[in-house]
């Protein structure tokens, strides 16, 4: 595209003369130093009467300017021309007349628009007057909800009986706050797997969705009035389907990334200082399992209930709801109910598995019982018990005892043989001895 030249003034235009060649050989421009040669005086700009002609129309133009970039034009002052009549100064682009309108004064160091979601931020401001705070956590553990079934109602608080809230210290003036579901460790950001849902209530807060770079974002309201607090009784966790998520993070499920079942939600407010400076807060959660919390443990059946004292055995044990963290409590109350013995036991890792598992019974606190012992046998897993089992401690045997054992193991040989002989020979009962 040619730009136009600038010209004020009167421009006389013979509408019999303006042809125009546009012919291979006629599309030639001089542009040697000799040639190029432009003179803008009031004299030059005066056409001869000669070449004028009773049809040529007069027009009274204003400034005309010629633009590469259109995105310009909000960071231009008005266009200072010709404006005798008070009209407002005209920018002329690609022949269109254009009215100026000043743009809204940015104060350096503000950005035109917010933060992108990855941007790390403060929760409080570059002067120190205002924070944002987290003033209670979200619970640790919430069921997300999947897209095909109903709500699971909204994230609580760690009492269970409230919501998380915000306040934004030392600000009194209307602003958004905005909400969206982050990753659960490292640098804040919008997580990959999780997003954040408007829950709706007879009570709850007034709030609406909004996407920002493929994020879904709750936004509400802050006012004065409510002492620049708000309860989120209006947020909950979408669960993201896989093809969403390949769709919106390509790069990264390229490489495989492990997918995470816990999130943290993220808090955002904007606010305007003194100084007339603009400037956005965040504050971030705590993280939140959003996968069911798992069952309580339970001991269905168990391989064995007694052992000797000097333990050492494997039992296995049945049931369910056997995670990782799965411990084993072998312990001994008193008649005061308070634990007098007790014994922690890791199960095999190989063959742990949430119905069954492998654990070698410990050996009792005392070896030098003369009588069994009954204790409990207790499954612990993902913080929670399961009921208690009883498991029987045996004394080791003594030498009296293995005597007597031994003894009684050489009468009825003795009576056996007598009988067999009795039998054979026909001649009544013979002694242990006689025989």
């Amino acid at each position: 595209m040619v730009p136009q030249a600038v010209v004020e003034g009167q421009v006389n235009l013979k509408r019999d003369k303006l042809k125009v060649d546009l012919s291979d050989e006629a599309l030639k421009v001089d542009l040697s130093e000799d040639s190029l040669n432009v003179d803008l005086s009031e004299e030059a700009q005066e056409l001869p009467a000669s070449q004028a002609s009773a049809t040529a129309t007069t027009h009274t133009m204003p400034p005309l300017v010629s633009f590469r970039d259109v995105s310009l034009l909000s960071s231009l002052h008005q266009f200072k021309g010709n404006n005798s009549a008070g009209n407002p100064a005209m920018l002329r682009v690609d022949g269109g007349a254009q009215t100026c309108v000043s743009s809204k004064v940015v104060r350096p160091g503000v950005p035109h628009s917010p933060p992108p979601l990855t941007a790390q931020l403060s929760a409080r401001s570059s002067d120190g007057s205002v924070e944002l705070k987290l003033v209670t956590q979200p619970e640790e553990q919430h069921r997300a909800r999947y897209q095909t079934e109903g709500s699971r109602g909204a994230v609580k608080d760690r009492s269970g009986s409230g919501h998380p809230t915000v306040k934004l210290v030392g600000y009194s003036k209307p602003t958004t706050l905005q909400i969206f579901v982050g990753s659960d460790t490292g640098k804040s950001g919008p997580h990959m797997f999780y997003q954040v849902c408007r829950v709706s209530g007879k009570n709850s807060t007034p709030c609406r969705e909004r996407r920002v770079d493929g994020t879904v974002v709750i936004e509400a309201a802050l006012h004065p009035e409510n002492e620049m607090t708000m309860s989120c009784d209006c947020v909950g966790i979408l669960k993201e389907r896989n093809v969403d998520v390949e769709h919106r993070f390509k790069a990264v499920m390229s490489r495989g990334r492990k997918k995470s079942t816990k999130c943290r939600l993220v808090f955002r407010t904007f606010i305007t200082l003194p100084s007339g400076a603009q400037e956005v807060l965040q504050v971030v959660s705590q993280p939140i399992a959003c996968t069911q919390p798992p069952g309580v443990p339970e001991i269905c059946r168990k391989s064995i209930s007694s052992c000797l004292v000097t333990g050492g055995e494997q039992i296995f044990i049945f049931g369910k709801n056997f995670l990782k963290d799965t411990v084993v409590v072998f312990q001994q109350h008193s008649a005061k109910a308070q634990p007098i013995w007790e014994e922690k036991v890791l199960p095999d890792k190989d063959s742990l598995q949430p119905i069954h598992l492998i654990v070698a019974v410990p050996k009792y606190c005392d070896l030098t019982v003369t009588e069994e012992v009954t204790v409990e046998m207790v499954v612990v897993s993902g913080g929670k018990k399961s009921e208690p089992q009883s498991f029987t401690y045996l004394p080791l045997p003594t030498k009296k005892g293995m005597c007597s054992g031994r003894h009684q193991t050489i009468t009825l040989s003795c009576l056996t043989s007598s009988v067999l002989a009795h039998s054979r020979e026909g001649r009544g009962w013979s002694s242990c001895g006689e025989h």
